[in-house]
């Protein structure tokens, strides 16, 4: 849950918890888009995956299947392990 700060009564912006929060997407998501570039050059490699987690974490949009896609669901259920699995600190 996150909250808006108010500063005099205006709008001043997200809580830092939510800015982290985006900037770790933004980063996991160069990542993913790196790591299926370099994944391209095998012939069995299926993109799907990769192209549905940078699509879930810059859009917030996922098909109701996301559970067949092993990268997405962990962006969806598990965000923390796989930002540490892709070494994506605060």
């Amino acid at each position: 849950m996150y909250k808006i700060v108010y500063d005099n009564n205006n709008y001043f912006g997200l809580t830092q918890l939510k800015i982290r929060e985006m900037n770790r997407k933004t980063r996991l998501s160069a990542a993913l888009t790196e790591e299926k570039a370099r994944l391209m050059a095998h012939p069995n490699f299926d993109p799907t995956d990769h192209e549905l987690a940078v699509e879930y974490l810059t859009l917030g949009t996922f098909p109701k299947n996301y559970e067949k896609f092993e990268i997405l669901d962990a962006c969806i259920n598990d965000f923390d392990s796989i930002c540490n699995d892709y070494q994506i600190a605060d």
